[in-house]
């Protein structure tokens, strides 16, 4: 998912949960395409986007200590 741009190791335990949140992100987007219940809905919506906040977090603090990239290209944003 990212490429570290420096020698030294990314902390172990910012890698391991950035990849646990990104697993549970994706399965937590399966879950809304799958649910009918309103009130299930909306307590999956508050969870991806607490999940979304601490991912951008993790990331942020990932990119400042250790300078990663993504290892694919970001789309250009949308045009007016």
């Amino acid at each position: 998912m990212f490429r570290i741009k420096s020698d030294k190791p990314l902390n172990k335990s910012v890698a391991e949960e950035i990849e646990y949140v990104s697993d549970r992100l994706d399965k937590v987007r399966m879950l809304f395409d799958m649910e009918t219940e309103d009130e299930r809905i909306e307590a999956i919506i508050y969870e991806e986007k607490a999940l979304s906040l601490r991912l951008d977090l993790l990331l942020r603090k990932a990119k400042e200590d250790k300078e990663i990239t993504p290892l694919y290209p970001c789309p250009p944003p949308f045009s007016s």
